[in-house]
């Protein structure tokens, strides 16, 4: 994997990225998630969805919020200050 440092284009109203906007992640990624489509069957809510351009310029899967549960494409904890910012932001939101 190549470690790749870049902004997320956080969802609207992302509990995650809240106040993180503007900082940059450690991506360590060797393939990632370049697609989502979500069939909706019942009473599921639509998930959030941010994204990510890698460095061949794809857009990818950054993370994903669906109330407390939530996976990321990128180490917060090899993030420095904006990956424990991210990992509060997770725990104040259960």
């Amino acid at each position: 994997a190549v470690p790749l440092w870049c902004r997320v284009d956080s969802a609207p109203d992302s509990l995650l990225f809240r106040g993180l906007e503007t900082e940059e992640f450690l991506l360590e990624v060797a393939r990632y998630v370049t697609e989502w489509k979500l069939d909706s069957q019942g009473p599921m809510t639509a998930p959030k969805v941010s994204w990510a351009k890698a460095a061949d310029e794809v857009n990818f899967i950054a993370a994903i919020e669906n109330g407390p549960l939530v996976a990321t494409q990128f180490h917060p904890e090899n993030s420095g200050e904006q990956g424990n910012a991210l990992l509060t932001n997770w725990i104040r939101s259960l």
